[in-house]
Formats: C-alpha cells, structure tokens, sequence
C-alpha cells in the first residue's frame, strides 16, 4: 500500500515546491502527474514555468487531466505527485457539464474514494496537492459554491487516508497530521 502525503493550502502558498522538495526525498522512479488543462496563455506561461522548474531532476510528466486513478495504478513502485486535485475536480466539473450534468457530492465522494483505491493497490508514496478552498467567504455563484463543496468533500477523504497532512502558509508547513 502506497503512502499518501497530503499538501494543501492557497494560492501561491508554496504548496508546488514543498511537494516537489518532499516527492524528491522519497524513492524513486518520481513521476508528475500533471491535471492542469493548457487553456489559455497564461496557464501555457505558469505550465512552462513548472517544467522549467522541475527540469533535470528525475521527473518523469504525465499529463492527465481525468483519470488519475488509473495513472496511479500504472505506476507501481513509484513515487506519484499529483499536482493537483483542484483542477482535477475543475476538469470533472466541465466533464459533466459538457455532457449537460452535473457532478454530485456523492460522485465525489466514489472519485476519491477511488484515488485511496487505488494507492492501496500500488507500492510506493503519493503525494497530492490540493487547494484550501473552505476558508473565505461562502461564493456568490453556485458553480463556486459546488466546487468548494466538492474539494472540501475531496480533501477530507484524502486527508483523512494520507499517512501525512501539511497545510502551506507563505511559504511555512504547518503539519495537520
């Protein structure tokens, strides 16, 4: 059974690098699962600057933007960050929308119920980003409140299965767990 290491935190809170750092010090192979989709220039900026960033240090990329589990469970023995699953829950969202759905607490639920599936199933560790989204004001719009709803619902299972939680601050860890 893989370890699962959980990072979580706002934006720019040094969540990418801290989980980077923390991958690196584990065994090896590393692999980067990568769930951002490239959608406009500025995230083509921000995915280049990440590969910059991560260039000749052992990583081997793996762009996936749906179905983490199944790379999870393709890469026994390994070493997995996944970077992250905010936009991973982001993609699911649009998913179902375009299928003209619409992505339910409970099928949340059964998706990360299915990434601690599947680490249980692997050696290895895993490390997952997330981001803290829980801890400002309730969104004005309903499609922010269903994706906070879904990534708290997310980062409660993950948390609660990880042998580690760190929440990120300015840059600091504070160990959760």
């Amino acid at each position: 059974m893989a370890d699962i290491f959980l990072i979580t935190g706002g934006c720019r809170s040094g969540k990418s690098s801290y989980s980077e750092k923390l991958a690196l010090n584990l065994p090896g192979p590393h692999v980067y699962l990568a769930t951002s989709p490239c959608l406009d220039d500025d995230m083509m900026n921000r995915i280049a600057r990440h590969k910059r960033d991560r260039a000749g240090q052992g990583w081997q990329t793996v762009e996936e933007e749906i179905n983490i589990a199944e790379q999870i469970s393709k890469n026994d023995g390994a070493t997995i960050l996944i970077d992250c699953l905010t936009l991973w829950i982001n993609n699911l969202m649009w998913q179902a929308e375009q299928a003209g759905k619409e992505i339910s607490e409970d099928d949340m639920i059964v998706k990360a119920e299915d990434l601690v599936a599947a680490c249980q199933k692997i050696s290895g560790n895993v490390v997952m980003v997330t981001n803290e989204t829980g801890m400002g004001i309730m969104p004005i719009n309903r499609q922010a409140r269903i994706f906070a709803d879904l990534s708290g619902r997310c980062n409660q299972i993950i948390a609660k299965a990880a042998k580690k939680a760190t929440f990120m601050v300015s840059g600091l860890p504070m160990e959760l767990k």
